[in-house]
């Protein structure tokens, strides 16, 4: 179990920090490729979530519901969505320069 515990945390870290680098790296200025970067980074706890809810022991591990993360890795989905969009500062401009922008 520790070593599934270590990968999947690892796998976590390595995505996170692949974002962090592409999001301050002043090379790379594309909002598509910075929200691409977080959502890979936000779903990449999927595996670890599926390992825990189907094949760990449930004397170890209490059960969630998987709705409860489903329903938060959607809703970061489209916030980055919105985001890379730029929503929706694209199609009313100088209205939304405080409340109801997407950064």
């Amino acid at each position: 179990m520790m070593f599934w515990r270590w990968l999947y945390i690892g796998q976590m870290c390595f995505c996170s920090g692949v974002a962090i680098i592409i999001t301050l790296s002043p090379q790379i200025k594309s909002e598509k490729l910075n929200a691409i970067a977080f959502i890979v980074a936000g779903w990449s706890i999927v595996p670890g979530c599926l390992h825990m809810y189907l094949w760990a022991d449930p004397r170890f591990v209490y059960r969630v519901e998987i709705w409860y993360w489903v329903t938060s890795g959607v809703i970061y989905s489209i916030g980055a969505i919105i985001y890379a969009l730029k929503c929706p500062e694209k199609y009313v401009r100088k209205r939304f320069d405080i409340v109801g922008s997407s950064h």
